[in-house]
């Protein structure tokens, strides 16, 4: 991985969420990545080349409140629920 990717600092627990599982889900992203730029490259009769360039987009479940809406809902109750983690990394492969 290239400096910066991944570099940030941040607490074990994020709403719930281990560094385990942002792990993981930036794993599978890269996983899938590879596989669909396997499939182009076979289509255009090439064969995959080293990673050039990578790059993400961590998109979280989490709402966002006005600050008005913030002291209303502090009164709310607060139940489990589930929260959504999407990691959309961009990779750029060279061809052979």
């Amino acid at each position: 991985m290239s400096p910066g990717i991944g570099s940030r600092a941040y607490p074990k627990l994020l709403n719930g969420r281990t560094r385990h599982e942002e792990r993981a889900a930036r794993k599978a992203a890269m996983e899938n990545a590879r596989r669909r730029a396997q499939l182009y490259a076979t289509a255009a009769g090439a064969q995959l080349g080293p990673v050039l360039r990578i790059s993400e987009n961590v998109a979280e479940g989490a709402p966002i409140f006005p600050k008005a809406g913030r002291v209303a809902m502090q009164s709310v109750p607060v139940e489990a629920g589930t929260e959504m983690l999407e990691v959309e990394v961009h990779v750029t492969y060279a061809l052979k």
